[in-house]
């Protein structure tokens, strides 16, 4: 498997206070598209994933771009397994 995402944790790891990783990077799950220069990262709620793209997002993007040497999409979700549909 790519060890992009690895290389990402190291660095939010070390860029980030334990607090700020634990809450907005360790939750994130990240996964290959069937897409060519498309990655997928999967947020637990919407909340998570609206911080991240407003406050990672960018950063994310270019490390990607360093890493694979072209431009990288990324697709942005809601971990379908964690929404709430109680009532």
């Amino acid at each position: 498997m790519d060890n992009f995402w690895l290389l990402c944790l190291e660095y939010f790891k070390k860029e980030l206070s334990p607090q700020q990783f634990n809450t907005w990077i360790k939750p994130l799950q990240f996964s290959l598209s069937s897409v060519q220069s498309e990655l997928i990262l999967v947020a637990p709620n919407r909340f998570v994933l609206q911080w991240v793209k407003d406050n990672f997002l960018t950063c994310i993007e270019q490390r990607a771009q360093n890493h694979y040497s072209r431009k990288i999409l990324f697709q942005l979700k809601i971990d379908e397994n964690t929404i709430d549909t109680t009532v």
